[in-house]
């Protein structure tokens, strides 16, 4: 199951998500929510569309109602195993739908997301669980873990930064730390130039 960007969408859906865009800005948030959820269903990997998903749902939320739908969330994640990462997936849009500030339902995103390899999804669920809990050290490395699976060094390299900040010694941030640098260096082009370093005679 490929990531796609928007670009990739056939040519309906980018229709879809250009007036899902412009639906989002005039406050329609319902008419987001059901395209958004159309394409993703045809093509869970775009995290463009899941992104415009996501901002019409937090926009969306009425606060007399988020304690019931979180409450129901757990109960749901509870209830229902965690097998078959399709079924996963799915299940972690419908809690999301209901209950979008759900710490929960953003990890089993991000591991279903990871299960079916589209670690620039599960790195969209751990960011958004950033927002939520930013001085969460487990979901920072698995944002950065997830980063690095999806290519994206730089990106894990600057998480890495932000939690050596706060802990300088933690091992985790400093793992990620050196595999970010190396990664980085290889998408670089770098790997012909430390080879050649090692291969030099030392004096």
């Amino acid at each position: 199951m490929p990531e796609v960007t928007a670009a990739s969408l056939d040519a309906r859906q980018q229709k879809l998500a250009a007036n899902a865009q412009l639906a989002l800005e005039r406050g329609q948030f319902d008419y987001v929510l059901g395209v958004t959820a159309e394409i993703l269903a045809a093509a869970p990997g775009c995290v463009a569309v899941r992104r415009l998903q996501r901002r019409a749902q937090l926009q969306s939320i009425r606060p007399g109602h988020l304690r019931k739908a979180l409450a129901g969330a757990a109960v749901l994640l509870v209830r229902r195993g965690r097998t078959d990462p399709g079924r996963m997936l799915a299940r972690a849009e419908q809690l999301l739908a209901r209950a979008p500030t759900s710490v929960p339902a953003l990890r089993l995103l991000a591991d279903a997301a990871a299960r079916l390899n589209l670690p620039e999804t599960a790195a969209f669920a751990f960011a958004a669980i950033r927002e939520l809990e930013p001085g969460n050290f487990g979901n920072l490395l698995a944002l950065g873990e997830a980063w690095l699976a999806a290519g994206r060094p730089a990106e894990a390299l600057r998480v890495a930064d932000f939690m050596l900040a706060a802990k300088p010694v933690d091992a985790g941030a400093l793992r990620l730390q050196r595999q970010a640098s190396v990664a980085q260096t290889l998408a670089e082009g770098g790997w012909e130039a430390v080879a050649s370093t090692r291969d030099k005679p030392r004096r």
